[in-house]
């Protein structure tokens, strides 16, 4: 049984520890309302980076972050979008999904500066240049957040991180993420005041190595100053930079289906006027968009621009103001093409694989030939019979004039 002296003790020193805790707690609140993590950093730096670099306002509705094993992330990675592969530090990959709404907004707001709401139906399917256009969003958002957490584990999360490359489905970015663990940040976000909601999926792996990267925050005047963003293509160069393939035709044929189930081994195809000066560069879909001379420059095959399609130039000229050209005059200098050196037919027939034709010498002397046989005189036509004389024809009847 405790002594009087033992309780009061215990009494009146219960209320201090009591008041003691409270502070701390409260302290350690408050400390947690000021400190930057990484969900707050993500929250901050989307919103900055819409309204600076694309004038659009974009809102974090909420962010989640977990962590899953490699065998738990095929689950994940089977959010419907456009897919992308992240090169990181230490040679890490990360994987970033950007649902259909969300690849849209960007591609919508940078091509004609508004986004549209979803109109419903059918999803097009999103390709590398729908990557090539939403990745530099992407890349700014990990650069510039990865400078404002508090603590260098939620800045290791992501930083160092560059587009890599376009996944085109689930397997593919799976195959690409070979990290134990990762950490996954989903995020959803409001788009243009609420004409689009999307979604944004980070996987980014857990490395045991510091990313030298984010062990030191860079100097700046200001505490919690950003330092202004590297400079950056701008979106037409980016468009200008995408790869376009083209073929050359020499011929265009057309066989009906029954003449093409004919053909067999052996078989030969008339490609009728087929003019080695007047090859198509065509696109991928067979439209022609000019014409030129097919030869070999530096032992490769070549072909020497002569002539554009109408209006196809005038795109050209838009994207390099320093070339000057004339539709109408082939020019050996169109496109800044080297001089191939009066390449002509004759010489475009030095291309491989192709035959040479025999000239005029080597054609056989036929000798003389003899003089044609008169042809003999035609017999004269009957004279024709004379034809009967017809009895006159009676007068037509008066129709009287027309009434009024």
């Amino acid at each position: 049984m405790a002594t009087p002296e033992q309780s009061a003790t215990t009494s009146a020193t219960a209320p201090k520890a009591s008041i003691v805790q409270r502070k701390a707690q409260a302290g350690r609140a408050e400390h947690q309302a000021r400190a930057m993590s990484l969900a707050k950093a993500l929250r901050l730096t989307i919103a900055k980076l819409a309204d600076e670099e694309f004038d659009m306002s974009m809102g974090v509705i909420s962010v989640r972050r977990e962590v899953r094993t490699a065998e738990q992330l095929a689950e994940a990675l089977k959010m419907d979008g456009l897919r992308m592969v992240f090169d990181g530090p230490y040679r890490a990959r990360a994987g970033v999904i950007l649902d259909a709404d969300m690849a849209a907004a960007l591609i919508q707001q940078q091509t004609m500066n508004k986004v549209l709401p979803n109109a419903g139906g059918a999803e097009r399917a999103l390709t590398a240049t729908d990557a090539a256009i939403c990745a530099p969003f992407i890349v700014d958002i990990l650069r510039r957040a990865a400078l404002m957490p508090e603590t260098v584990a939620d800045k290791q999360v992501i930083a160092g991180y560059q587009f890599g490359v376009w996944a085109e489905d689930a397997r593919i970015l799976g195959m690409a993420l070979d990290a134990q663990d990762y950490d996954l940040i989903h995020l959803d976000l409001d788009i243009a005041g609420g004409v689009r909601q999307g979604r944004v999926l980070l996987c980014m792996p857990q490395s045991s190595e510091p990313a030298a990267e984010v062990l030191a925050r860079p100097a700046s005047t200001e505490e919690g100053a950003m330092p202004p963003p590297p400079a950056k293509p701008e979106f037409s160069e980016t468009v200008m930079n995408l790869q376009a393939e083209t073929r050359i035709s020499l011929a265009q044929v057309r066989l009906s289906l029954r003449d093409l189930g004919t053909m067999r081994a052996g078989s030969t195809i008339d490609l009728g006027a087929a003019d080695f000066n007047k090859v198509a560069v065509q696109t991928i879909s067979g439209q022609t968009i000019a014409r030129g001379v097919l030869g070999q420059f530096d032992g490769q095959r070549a072909v020497q621009i002569k002539s554009m399609k109408p209006g196809t130039m005038a795109q050209f000229s838009a994207a390099h103001p320093e070339d000057t050209y004339d539709e109408g005059e082939p020019d050996d200098a169109a496109l800044g093409l080297p001089d191939f050196g009066g390449m002509n037919a004759d010489a475009a027939s030095d291309l491989g694989g192709l035959p040479d034709l025999p000239s005029n010498d080597d054609a056989p002397d036929l000798g003389t030939l003899p003089d044609l046989p008169d042809l003999p005189d035609l017999p004269d036509l009957p004279e024709l019979p004379d034809l009967p004389e017809l009895d006159d024809l009676p007068d037509l009847p008066d129709l009287g004039s027309p009434s009024s």
